[in-house]
């Protein structure tokens, strides 16, 4: 169970940093990089989730929908813990990275906003589908090689009562 919650908290502190920096990029160049980190964090996270998966999974011995709601609600906790804060900073006009006013219908730090519902929501489908994926994928392995075994002894029997002849 540790795993998980060191995955969890490593990867949403990371993200929000890479989204600080890329703020920053954006509020004092004119980067397009910033873009790219805001909007490929995500799917970037999914990634990382999928890979390491069985590693983040290794030493559990629960079963694969026990694993599935306990990486979703942490994955939607710590969006929460880091998310609601930030957002409420954006919300009162405290910065973390210093905006600069563009016109008049200011938008400022509007991206720390839908950088936290984006950040929650789409990692946590990812995390959905792909242990059900996996679980489904499983089942049809499972089924598979019985149905497939059950073939190689009627094939024996058909074979065996031939030979016996």
């Amino acid at each position: 169970m540790k795993r998980p919650v060191i995955f969890a908290a490593a990867v949403h502190t990371a993200a929000w940093i890479v989204l600080t920096i890329a703020d920053y990029l954006d509020e004092t160049t004119s980067s397009d990089l910033a873009y790219v980190l805001f909007f490929a964090g995500p799917a970037l996270v999914s990634v990382i989730y999928l890979i390491l998966r069985k590693k983040i999974w290794a030493k559990s011995s629960l079963s694969w929908w026990k694993n599935m709601l306990i990486g979703a609600g942490l994955w939607i906790g710590f969006s929460a813990l880091f998310g609601i804060p930030i957002c409420f900073l954006v919300d009162y006009n405290h910065w973390i990275v210093y905006q600069r006013p563009e016109f008049a219908l200011d938008l400022n730090g509007i991206e720390y906003m839908v950088f936290a519902v984006f950040y929650a929501v789409i990692p946590f489908a990812v995390i959905l589908l792909s242990e059900t994926a996996v679980f489904l994928l499983g089942l049809v392995k499972k089924i598979t090689a019985r149905n497939q075994e059950k073939r190689m002894k009627e094939l024996e029997e058909m074979y065996g009562d031939k030979k016996d002849r």
